[in-house]
């Protein structure tokens, strides 16, 4: 578990993330720095459990939220079973980066939780590390490379077309993982989507002419 955490940890602009189970209300999961005390966590992890029961109140379903102030930002992602994976980050961090990873070694992190017995019971990061690795990091040499050809391809949208690269980018990442099995064999279909959501010729021109850079 502790090798998975830091998978997103490494991520520039990632302070460190968090398991939340709010079943049990039980920290299942820590890769926060000392900084961040483990009642801050619990805090986090209630209130967002209230929010939660709130909007359920209101038949609402709950498929993550980002919360944003102006030095921190808390990207929450439910994985199941009323499991939150919980990452604080700097505000001009590449969540669509940091969402892309979480979204490859979710699954390896509920394969973990349901194998771990005895259960995680609520410990601080320091007394984390003194714990043994309950499974080894999944993440292939491929995923790393994907990760980084999605930094590359993103840097170019935003030297082509400029701030509104983002939000393009978040929207086209999402259809591509609901269309297709995210790898470096599909990121052609992402690159082709995103120059079409470009909708102007010499700029998609330009988009593809810098992508010819990259080596694949």
């Amino acid at each position: 578990m502790n090798s998975l955490l830091q998978e997103i940890t490494i991520l520039p602009g990632v302070f460190g993330c968090f398991i939340y189970n709010l079943t049990d209300h039980q920290i299942t999961g820590n890769k926060m720095p000392s900084v961040f005390k483990i009642n801050t966590l619990y805090t986090i992890g209630n209130l967002l459990d209230k929010t939660i029961q709130m909007g359920k109140l209101s038949q609402m379903s709950f498929k993550g939220v980002d919360i944003q102030s102006q030095n921190l930002q808390l990207l929450v992602t439910p994985l199941s079973n009323g499991v939150l994976l919980i990452v604080l980050c700097d505000p001009t961090a590449n969540t669509s980066l940091i969402n892309m990873t979480t979204g490859m070694i979710a699954a390896n992190i509920v394969e973990t939780l349901t194998e771990s017995s005895p259960p995680y019971s609520s410990f601080s990061s320091d007394t984390k590390k003194d714990l043994p690795e309950q499974r080894p990091p999944r993440k292939t040499e491929d995923d790393v490379t994907l990760i980084a050809k999605l930094e590359q391809v993103k840097d170019i949208l935003t030297s082509t077309i400029g701030p509104i690269a983002g939000p393009i980018m978040k929207e086209c990442l999402q259809a591509w993982e609901q269309h297709s099995a995210p790898s470096l064999h599909t990121l052609p279909d992402l690159t082709k989507r995103i120059g079409e959501e470009i909708d102007n010729a010499p700029l998609e021109d330009e988009f593809l002419r810098k992508l010819k850079t990259i080596k694949w």
